[in-house]
């Protein structure tokens, strides 16, 4: 697996700026599995390939999940800050579906919390997903992270998560997986 992971970092980048040339200023969103996590040189694999290809850091944003954060929660922060010193940004995945821990938001300083789909499924008829949204989007939004809902599937959820605080959605609501990039960014009103 971080074979695989090694493979789509230096791809993704080697491709970066073809897209960018097509399709105007893109952002990149790269999951990695927990295995990228586990090599110490993580940072400087991805410093070579940016300076390599010119492609500046600000514009990849790495994405981990919860789970593999908090099973390793030293290690991963030292290679989330290593990241972010580059200028790259990273995300926490699937928050909310693992092992859940708000106060692990004070331990790790991600830039994003996506906030995982089965609190967003049934956002519009259950007052307690709507409760733990909002609760989520202030406790990000007061460390200083942005928030980002999974899962967005209708007009309804996609204003609620609006009223909620939540900055940013995703979903086959703002878009279905596209095989070119698309621009513009859609927010939640």
């Amino acid at each position: 697996m971080a074979e695989i992971d090694a493979w789509m970092i230096r791809n993704v980048i080697a491709s970066f700026n073809g897209l960018c040339a097509r399709f105007g200023k893109l952002r990149l969103s790269v999951n990695l599995s927990p295995n990228a996590f586990e090599t110490e040189n993580l940072a400087d694999y991805v410093h070579t390939h940016l300076a390599e290809h010119g492609v500046a850091a600000q514009s990849i944003v790495f994405e981990i999940t919860e789970n593999l954060a908090v099973r390793h929660l030293k290690h991963v922060e030292k290679q989330i800050t290593a990241l972010r010193g580059l200028g790259c940004e990273v995300a926490l995945d699937d928050f909310g579906k693992g092992y859940s821990s708000l106060g692990h938001l004070q331990q790790l300083s991600v830039d994003y919390i996506k906030i995982d789909g089965s609190f967003i499924r049934n956002l519009t008829r259950n007052p307690v997903d709507q409760k733990m949204v909002r609760l989520i989007g202030e406790i990000g939004h007061e460390a200083g992270m942005k928030t980002v809902a999974e899962y967005v599937q209708n007009a309804t959820a996609f204003s609620m998560l609006g009223e909620l605080g939540i900055q940013y959605a995703q979903g086959h609501y703002v878009g279905k997986p596209l095989a070119e990039p698309c621009t513009g960014e859609v927010r939640p009103p």
